[in-house]
Order: structure tokens, then C-alpha cells, then sequence
């Protein structure tokens, strides 16, 4: 939406950064500018960290908010 004669910037963060990029270029006429803060713009390219296997051990896995338990991809 249009506000002062000037469009939103798109503003994404994780998953975020490739939702707001696809709206971009749904709707480039709409949008003022992108901000991706630690996107992925193509997730299959990521790599699983060490780290993140953490998150699925329990008693890890018992305290952790189940939307931060992070997903571990076979």
C-alpha cells in the first residue's frame, strides 16, 4: 500500500528473504526496496551445520520452543 507518495520497503529475515524477494517480483511496481537479513534465496542450497544436530538431542530438544527446534533435513 502506497503511504506518502512512497511503497513499502519489504523487510525479511530466515524464510523470510525469499517471501519477500517473490513478492518483489510478483509485485515490482509495488514495492519500494528489499531488506533480506539472513535469507536463503535458494534453501536447497543451504548447508546443515553441525550445531543444529544439537537442537534435536534431548534434553535440548525438551526446552526448546517446538517453532525454534530446528529442522534437520535427511
Amino acid at each position: 500500500m502506497e503511504r506518502n507518495g512512497a511503497w513499502p520497503i519489504l523487510v525479511g529475515h530466515s524464510l523470510g528473504g525469499p517471501i519477500v524477494a517473490q513478492v518483489a517480483a510478483d509485485y515490482p511496481d509495488k514495492v519500494g526496496g528489499l531488506l533480506i537479513a539472513a535469507g536463503s534465496l535458494d534453501p536447497s542450497l543451504e548447508r546443515i551445520q553441525t550445531i543444529q544436530w544439537v537442537g534435536t538431542w534431548w534434553p535440548f530438544r525438551s526446552i526448546l520452543p517446538v517453532r525454534s527446534a530446528t529442522p534437520i533435513m535427511s
